[in-house]
């Protein structure tokens, strides 16, 4: 039985303060009372408040065929130059894994004994926007089977033929730049970081698994990665065909050094996945990638909540008193950094006026960091930014929450209102589960004794926190998934993960003042 912890009550934390680390339980931490648009607080705790809806935010679980040719894993192996930056990250240590960790989630709702009246995803719920991610994603919330076999550069297989065929695919201390969980030939995450070896690690991560669903309703908004290849450009025939065909290009081109590997690649992004050496693989159909159409239509046959028959990824959805809106953020010519329409933000506000007076919550994928987007050839003059956003949503004063992913981090940033005559709202943005610290949360409007309408939030984990090298089931695999998340950015960091947030950024009472 799977079950969400609620970090008030347990956190997971390093059982070493530097190098490679298990995770181990620890003590909860309090609750932070936050009044910084001023409000009380205290009117807003069990015992004074009222709930009015309880919502678990889920986000960024990147379900993930990682053996894809579309994939450009190579990519990670120039991180150490600058402009390579905007593409990472294209494979991480724990992509194996990661659906695993979703599995434990979509376990955990279903059968927390907690009651939850929706579930939001907020967007890149898949990686790469193929069609046999968005089936895996569906089963996760909505029930069904799926599995992904891997063909890639972390196996070991791959590392010794490539090795034997002389190639020069290499870290300059000779070792492979990919963790190899088989072990054999010697690859930097274990000869240089202490990264475990774990025998049939792959193999167990590609079984078959079955689910239920998470058990209660459920609605979802897009990302970037669900609909946008690495979650950064439509596709393009060239591209479908390397997804879908039988090799896969293990390096970069002969002599591929672009000055600009973003705008390259936001060109023709074929040329990241047809270098060399090449490996014979399965051929995938359900590679191919999805429209935004097609996403919508797919949760509405799935029966997801909120999306209509007239494609449009925008909607809301009613539980009284709190209204839910939702909206699609992704950039229409590409890019993984996101904007909104002029006619978007109009039906915005035709639904906040609706609403005047009862509060919102509106989720989207980018929140107000990453709402700015001005990519195109043409730029497209119907988009707007951040500020744009921000006004429409602080315009009626009755926007309680605004549910935001995409930036894989804990945070909560108040947004006064420039009317002091109206409350502002409360920006949750909301980490991961895909990277540490692989985290849902749990958001509850409350109305508190004074009148005021604020927000209860608590970040959770699932329970799986023992990793099992010689037990490889569901639990273990999960377990895996967030230790070496956890591992690979303190790696990467040089330092403790700042994906965490502050305390207040994760376990608050966020007051607002009185309506």
């Amino acid at each position: 039985m799977s079950r969400l912890v609620r970090t008030t009550s347990q956190r997971l934390l390093p059982s070493s303060a530097s190098g490679y680390t298990s995770l181990v339980p620890g003590a909860g931490e309090p609750e932070v009372l936050r009044a910084d648009m001023g409000g009380d607080p205290g009117a807003l705790t069990p015992g004074s408040g009222r709930t009015l809806l309880r919502l678990l935010h889920v986000t960024d679980m990147h379900v993930m065929d990682a053996g894809s040719p579309a994939r450009s894993d190579w990519v990670e192996t120039r991180a150490s130059e600058r402009k390579w930056l905007p593409l990472l990250h294209m494979a991480r240590p724990h992509d194996l894994l990661a659906n695993w960790g979703s599995v434990a989630f979509g376990r955990a709702i279903a059968e927390h004994h907690e009651p939850a009246d929706l579930v939001i995803f907020t967007g890149d719920n898949i990686d790469n926007a193929q069609r046999n991610e968005l089936d895996a994603y569906l089963a996760i919330a909505g029930g069904g089977d799926f599995s992904f076999p891997y063909e890639g550069p972390q196996r070991s297989t791959w590392a010794a033929d490539t090795r034997s065929a002389g190639s020069e695919y290499r870290t300059p201390d000779g070792l492979w730049p990919f963790w190899l969980p088989d072990g054999g030939v010697a690859d930097r995450f274990r000869s240089s970081h202490s990264f475990p070896t774990v025998p049939g690690l792959i193999d167990a991560a590609a079984a078959s698994v079955t689910m239920s669903g998470v058990g209660v309703p459920w609605i979802s908004v897009m990302g970037n990665h669900d609909v946008m290849r690495q979650g950064t450009v439509f596709t393009t025939a060239e591209l479908e065909a390397i997804a879908t065909g039988n090799w896969r290009a293990l390096g970069a081109p002969v002599g591929f050094d672009p000055d600009d590997p973003i705008g390259l690649y936001l060109k023709d992004p074929t040329l990241f996945s047809s270098g060399h050496p090449r490996f014979e693989v399965n051929a995938v159909p359900g590679r191919r990638a999805i429209t935004s159409a097609e996403f919508i239509r797919a949760h509405i046959e799935k029966g997801a909540g909120g999306f209509g028959s007239n494609d449009s990824p925008d909607y809301t959805v009613d539980r009284e008193p709190v209204r839910i809106i939702l909206l699609d953020t992704n950039h229409p010519t590409g890019h993984y950094q996101g904007s909104v329409g002029l006619t978007q933000l109009a039906w915005l506000d035709d639904r906040l006026r609706e609403w005047v007076g009862r509060p919102v919550v509106v989720a989207s994928h980018h929140g107000s960091v990453a709402l700015e987007n001005t990519f195109g050839d043409p730029v497209p003059t119907d988009r707007r930014l951040a500020a744009d956003m921000e006004e429409v949503l602080l315009r009626y004063g009755n926007v309680v929450a605004w549910l935001v992913g995409h930036r894989h981090v804990n945070r909560i940033r108040p947004l006064a209102n420039p009317d002091r005559s109206k409350p502002g709202l409360w920006e949750i943005t909301t980490a991961s589960v895909i990277d540490y610290p692989c985290q849902i949360r749990s958001v509850a409007i409350v109305e508190g004794a004074d009148g005021s309408i604020g927000v209860h939030t608590e970040s959770l984990d699932h329970d799986a926190h023992v990793p099992n090298a010689r037990n490889l089931d569901a639990t273990s695999l999960a377990a895996w998934h967030r230790e070496i998340a956890f591992n690979t950015e303190r790696l990467h960091s040089g330092r403790e993960s700042g994906r965490e947030g502050r305390p207040g950024d994760r376990n608050a009472f966020l007051a607002l003042p009185p309506r």
